[in-house]
C-alpha cells in the first residue's frame, strides 16, 4: 500500500509504502482517528487493542476489544492519530458512531 500519491516513472522505495498486514478473513478495514496523537506512537501494525470512547460528561466505554492495528498512515496534521484496524463489519458501525461524537483513545492487550 503506497504511503502517499506517486509520479510516473518515480522510483518505488520502502520508504513510499505503508507497513501493513493482510486483513483476516470476515473483518474489514476500518479507519478510526484517536484523540491524543502521541498513543499511535506506542502501537504497531500487529499490535491487538481495544478502543475506547469518551462522551461530553460520561465515563469512558470499551467499544471494540481485542482488535488488530492493520497499519498507521503517517500523520501531517495536529487533528489526532489516524489508525485502520481490522474489525468485524458490527465493530466498524460502532466504531463509526463513537466517533461521530466522541473523543476515541486505545488499550494497549498485545505488542507484537
Amino acid at each position: 500500500m503506497l504511503a502517499g500519491a506517486m509520479r510516473r516513472g518515480e522510483p518505488l522505495t520502502d520508504v513510499r509504502l505503508l507497513h501493513s498486514l493482510p486483513l483476516p478473513p470476515g473483518t474489514v478495514a476500518t479507519p478510526v482517528r484517536l484523540a491524543d496523537p502521541d498513543t499511535a506512537q506506542l502501537i504497531t501494525p500487529g499490535s491487538t487493542i481495544g478502543v475506547l470512547a469518551a462522551w461530553e460528561g460520561q465515563p469512558a466505554q470499551l467499544i471494540a476489544d481485542n482488535v488488530t492495528v492493520v497499519t498507521i498512515p503517517k500523520a501531517d496534521n495536529d487533528h489526532g492519530a489516524l489508525i485502520v484496524l481490522a474489525t468485524t463489519p458490527s465493530q466498524a458501525t460502532q466504531l463509526a458512531a463513537a466517533q461521530a461524537g466522541g473523543r476515541l483513545s486505545i488499550t494497549i492487550n498485545h505488542h507484537s
